[in-house]
């Protein structure tokens, strides 16, 4: 979306902008596709269910959830960053990016049906 808006601004013939050059060499190199499929894959495998473990903490208290277990999700994601540090092709593997809170999904039925719906 950014990239078009910045090819249609460069297009004009009064645009001499040396920010808007960099800014568009910058925005289509590969580090940068890189980097947004990084933040993609790390939003949907762990931001997002940290989220929801948060958020429905006040509704959990059947299966034994409250505050005090977040504090395994954060082990979790901690032990996962440490196998990404010492494999980091495990980042690009989907099965194991998705099974980072299998252990907590067992526990809390109602949340993995949410993770999964959306």
């Amino acid at each position: 979306m950014y990239i078009e808006y910045l090819d249609e601004l460069l297009g004009t013939p009064d645009c001499d902008n040396l920010l808007l050059d960099n800014m568009a060499i910058i925005l289509r190199s590969e580090e940068m596709c890189a980097l947004s499929r990084v933040c993609a894959i790390l939003h949907y495998s762990i931001s997002m269910p940290m989220r929801r473990f948060a958020a429905k903490t006040h509704t959990l208290a059947e299966h034994n959830w409250s505050i005090r277990p977040m504090g395994r999700a954060i082990d979790l994601v901690f032990s996962t960053v440490q196998k990404i540090k010492e494999d980091a092709k495990l980042l690009s593997d989907s099965n194991f990016m998705s099974s980072i809170f299998n252990s907590l999904r067992e526990e809390l039925p109602p949340i993995d049906e949410e993770i999964h719906d959306k």
